[in-house]
């Protein structure tokens, strides 16, 4: 049936093949996976054996991943973002303004703060982000500020380069296609 009639299989939804030798179940294999059949393969050695199954790839994408990338240009914060940072003073002493500043303006203005005593470079290297992180925290004034928690945890973000999440992008879309 297999080099005589494969067109037989497509009938089926499941197809169980026992005892078949290699060469045939390779054959098959490609019948059902052309046809999107469910190819159920065993065999059996005495008290021992094996079942396989094989089916077609099926892609499938998360429309709502846990993670979103976001993508704020921290590394080259637009006009407008950089003079928001600028009007609200990140060392200021009262703990309410201090708990209610936004954590992307806290990153904006250590991020300035770092490049000004980094000739102009952002944190690159492993040693240089985790100083970059102590710097954000030695800014708290309590261990109970979310923002400077949150901005802890977004520092790599000051440093992603441009064009990153746009080659994230197309490297997903190419792997998605070619399947």
């Amino acid at each position: 049936m297999i080099d005589t009639n494969p067109s037989f299989f497509s009938q089926f939804t499941v197809v169980i093949a026992t005892q078949l030798p290699e060469s045939s179940l390779l054959k098959l294999d490609s019948i059902c996976g052309s046809a999107n059949i469910v190819l159920v393969a065993a065999r059996s050695y005495g008290l021992t054996g094996l079942v396989r199954v094989s089916i077609k790839e099926h892609c499938v994408i998360e429309s709502k991943p846990d993670h979103f990338l976001d993508d704020l240009r921290l590394h080259n914060p637009w006009t407008e973002l950089k003079q928001f940072a600028k009007s609200i003073d990140i060392c200021d002493k009262d703990a309410v303004v201090h708990k209610h500043t936004p954590y992307i303006v806290i990153l904006v203005g250590l991020a300035e703060k770092w490049a000004d005593a980094h000739d102009g470079q952002l944190p690159s290297t492993r040693q240089e982000k985790r100083e970059f992180k102590d710097l954000i925290r030695a800014h708290m004034l309590n261990v109970d500020e979310d923002n400077y928690k949150e901005a802890v945890e977004s520092s790599y973000k000051v440093s992603v380069t441009p064009g990153i999440s746009e080659l994230i992008y197309i490297i997903a879309f190419v792997n998605v296609t070619l399947t």
